[in-house]
């Protein structure tokens, strides 16, 4: 008996792992409107809706925080550009209702013009981004890893971020690929 629980777990992590894949894509077109725009990429998921989720907390702290107050015009579109019915569904959960979709690109924005440990801060001087206030997250997928690709606009010379950085691939002068275990790693 153990030995086909053993086999049984084992399928579970096995298929558990080709889950979708998570891409984010953010970018600071006029970072001194402060708005992060962020592409949220969901490939491969087999769900015909999936719940998108910003969280209510951040590391190292105990409030609950309410970082969807920032989140502003959450649209979709799938493979072909066809616009996908997004619902709000509470006060930090969307519902993306993908149907047969392969996959969906969010697209929101981010105020960020707050200068704190544990929010988002961005103007023509820099830009902070704390993780758990500009990504959301598919509920059910947070142990899923992926990469973030981050478009730097030309008045910002530098990113800082613990996030392993994709070297490998061949991208514009201007975009830096970093990839995450988890959200948890992520944020």
């Amino acid at each position: 008996m153990a030995k086909y629980t053993s086999l049984l777990v084992g399928l579970v992590l096995c298929f558990s792992t080709f889950a979708g894949s998570i891409t984010y894509h953010l970018s600071t077109p006029k970072p001194q409107d402060h708005y992060f725009q962020i592409e949220m990429v969901l490939e491969g998921f087999k769900e015909k809706e999936l719940m998108v989720k910003m969280p209510v907390w951040a590391p190292g702290s105990y409030l609950v925080r309410e970082y969807a107050k920032n989140v502003n015009e959450v649209k979709a579109k799938d493979e072909s550009g066809n616009e996908v019915q997004i619902r709000k569904k509470d006060k930090n959960t969307w519902v993306v209702a993908k149907g047969k979709a392969k996959k969906v690109t969010l697209y929101y924005e981010v105020y960020a013009f707050e200068l704190t440990v544990r929010t988002s801060f961005l103007d023509a001087t820099h830009g902070f981004v704390s993780p758990s206030g500009v990504f959301m997250y598919v509920d059910g997928y947070k142990d899923q890893s992926g990469e973030v690709l981050i478009t730097l606009h030309p008045v910002f010379s530098k990113i800082t971020t613990p996030l392993n950085r994709e070297s490998n691939k061949n991208l514009p002068k201007d975009q830096y690929l970093f990839s995450y275990n988890n959200y948890d790693h992520l944020v």
